[in-house]
């Protein structure tokens, strides 16, 4: 996971057009009609994800990538925290207490680093400023942590355990819980069967969450407010399949900003548009058959690291267009780094 960026709206195929006529967020899908997206083999895609690399030596049970300084990325395991370069060399190496879940870097100075139950905070150099969380099933409480991201003075927990996102100050003080049941707001809950949930900050004051239970990616506003939802489950491209997918998802770098979405049973990333369209997805053979919690970190320019928890190595995965059409709308749209 990573720090916020503004939101845009993409989308691809058909609706190609729509990215340079300037479609906005208010032509989002709204919850009580999710967009249900076409089901095109991988190679009817207009984008294809390429495997550019992969890389090892991480740290013991890595669990969780995030972005790093300079275009690489920081891994998160059992009883380490590695930083590494582009290329997966190490930077540099140091410990921790209790197992990581998941892991953050808000692009400046802190390393966030989540274990079921609480936060630990370190300087970008390892050296350790302190925890925080609670344990347990109250507001603001967590019990199962899977997912964190980080928003300027905002710090979104994706509790697995409690079916639902905390919103916190940098500090650990807790300011509102989002995703919980609520019929009176038209929120249906989150739904979590096997301990994956995971969220990604898309503004100053909204969230991106996977709802892996209804085969849904939400987005919620820093209050709690429901805007907007796709998903629909199936085997196909541009479907979650299994009992709760996706696990995982990020946002892709440029102007507008992509959805990167990762399931597990089928494990794969795949590409979509936020109302829902899907745009590329991974062959069947880039990832261990057993992955699951296939984590995701933004990288420079169109690349993206995937964290395989089986293999336990990093794969830097690339958004290419398929043809000429969609290159010179990924040409138009897309910031180059």
């Amino acid at each position: 996971m990573r720090r916020a960026q503004s939101w845009f709206l993409v989308v691809s195929g058909s609706a190609l057009a729509c990215l340079l006529s300037g479609c906005g967020r208010e032509e989002m899908t709204p919850p009580e009609a999710l967009a249900v997206a076409d089901t095109p083999s991988v190679r009817a895609l207009p984008f294809r994800l390429t495997q550019v690399k992969t890389f090892g030596a991480l740290p013991a049970g890595a669990a969780g990538i995030c972005s790093g300084p300079d275009g690489g990325v920081i891994v998160a395991g059992e009883a380490e925290v590695a930083v590494l370069g582009r290329d997966g060399s190490a930077l540099r190496r140091w410990t921790i207490s209790q197992p990581a879940t998941c892991v953050a870097f808000d692009g400046a100075d802190n390393v966030l680093v989540g274990h079921a139950r609480s936060v630990s905070v370190f300087g970008r150099q390892g050296n350790s400023r302190g925890s925080w969380g609670k344990a347990g099933r109250g507001e603001g409480e967590m019990w199962l942590v899977r997912g964190i991201s980080v928003s300027g003075a905002n710090v979104y927990v994706a509790d697995a355990g409690n079916r639902c996102v905390h919103r916190f100050a940098a500090d650990g003080d807790f300011i509102a819980t989002l995703g919980r049941r609520d019929r009176e707001a038209g929120i249906p809950g989150i739904v979590v069967p096997s301990g994956y949930l995971d969220c990604v900050t898309i503004e100053e004051d909204g969230v991106l969450v996977t709802n892996p239970g209804r085969w849904l990616v939400e987005r919620y506003s820093g209050t709690g407010e429901l805007k907007a939802a796709f998903g629909k489950r199936g085997l196909s491209a541009g479907q979650f399949p299994g009992c709760c997918n996706p696990t995982n998802i990020e946002l892709l770098p440029g102007e507008p900003f992509l959805v990167a979405a990762a399931d597990k049973s089928i494990p794969r990333v795949q590409v979509f548009s936020p109302n829902g369209e899907v745009m590329a997805c991974t062959d069947a053979d880039v990832f261990a058959d057993d992955a699951s919690g296939i984590d995701l970190a933004r990288g420079v320019g169109l690349a993206f690291y995937a964290l395989d928890t089986s293999r336990q190595t990093v794969v830097v995965l690339e958004l290419e267009p398929a043809g000429p059409v969609a290159a010179a709308e990924l040409e138009k749209s897309v910031r180059k780094p």
